[in-house]
């Protein structure tokens, strides 16, 4: 039996962490594979839960997960394979332990009480596992780096995907309606904007003479409201009139925002993997995105990489796009390479791999 640790699903209500998980639990769904899942009732509230899994494929545990996520987990007799999501240990030593690293950014740039914490738990599942999946090979990278006590040969790369069914290239008649009201251009930002994110730079590539002849926007999606850092950054730099902040959006509405936008901007330090490139290039979108950690490892080709140290890199790849037939060839390359991942790829990859750990 293989047994699913979903407390993934608790720690966050949405999230790629979500979606990679819920990934593997259809694909074992699909699969002629024994397993159930372990959980409390909170799983259910997050926002990617498959609903229609059978209770009789449901473990129920109880207690506060703020404590609970740091027990060890008692598995019931049979069990082969402990999957955990997010970095929880079996109390029973024989089974075949698997952990998936998503990304080291705590390593690398967290600090204080929060971080010692963080790196307990997480060092302590990396011990104890005996097969560790990473997410790029980045990812595995950082993971060796950080962590040179694990045997590389025991590492597995499993890429992430993207909801390929969620973002496309809207109809011809969509985009002319939309074009009737005559918006201007705009670069999208999406997601946190935690240090490591370089949002700065997405606001700085503003005042570069390319983006002011175009009259470029930026619309932010998502990552809380802006900081009294942020204002004054974006005060600073005078393009106050220039910021269009649009919280979270639908999935529906973000496949409109890349349709339209200009380009994305994803100017990350550091990234495990990176997702929203791929849902823009899905969605028509040139990509503008730094040049470093797993980047260039999911855009390939079709990213217009930069040194995310030198804003001026992305003011250069913003004028290229103004010439039709490199925007038209930038949106082609990005459509082909977003068939390198799907998340019914990641399900499939991952019990593959529980496959042939039992030899079946």
């Amino acid at each position: 039996m293989i047994i699913l640790d979903n407390i993934a699903f608790e720690i966050q209500k949405i999230g790629g962490v979500s979606l990679v998980w819920k990934s593997i639990i259809d694909a074992c769904l699909h699969s002629d594979l024994d397993f159930k899942m372990i959980q409390s009732d909170l799983a259910k509230e997050n926002d990617f839960y498959p609903q229609y899994v059978k209770p009789s494929k449901i473990i129920s545990e109880g207690g506060g997960i703020n404590l609970r996520r740091f027990f060890k987990v008692h598995t019931p007799s049979g069990t082969k394979i402990f999957h955990t999501s997010y970095f929880r240990v079996p109390s029973d030593k024989k089974l075949i332990s698997i952990v998936t690293i998503h990304d080291c950014v705590q390593e690398r740039f967290s600090t204080g009480l929060k971080r010692s914490i963080y790196l307990w738990e997480k060092s302590r599942a990396i011990k104890s596992a005996t097969k560790l999946i990473c997410v790029s090979e980045s990812t595995k990278n950082d993971l060796l780096e950080f962590y040179p006590f694990v045997n590389p040969a025991n590492v597995y790369v499993i890429y992430n995907g993207f909801s390929s069914s969620s973002f496309n290239v809207l109809n011809k008649e969509d985009k002319e309606d939309k074009k009737d009201k005559k918006e201007k251009p705009y670069l999208v930002y999406i997601g946190g904007r935690n240090s490591h994110k370089n949002f700065s730079a997405a606001l700085e590539v503003l005042t570069f003479p390319e983006a002011i002849n175009l009259g470029l926007k930026l619309k932010v999606v998502g990552g809380g409201a802006f900081t009294s850092r942020e204002l004054t950054l974006i005060e600073s730099l005078k393009i106050s009139n220039k910021i269009e902040y649009l919280g979270n959006v639908s999935t529906e509405e973000l496949n409109k925002i890349y349709n339209f936008a200009f380009a994305l901007i994803y100017p990350s330090y550091f990234e495990g993997f990176g997702i929203p490139p791929l849902e823009a290039m899905a969605a028509g979108c040139p990509v503008i995105c730094s040049n470093t950690s797993s980047l260039p490892e999911v855009v390939g080709d079709a990213g217009l990489t930069f040194d995310p140290n030198n804003v001026e890199g992305a003011a250069e790849h913003i004028r290229n796009l103004q010439t039709p037939l490199f925007r038209n060839n930038i949106i082609s390359i990005g459509h082909d390479n977003t068939k390198r991942f799907s998340w019914e790829s990641t399900g499939i990859q991952t019990v593959n791999l529980y496959k042939s750990l039992l030899k079946i």
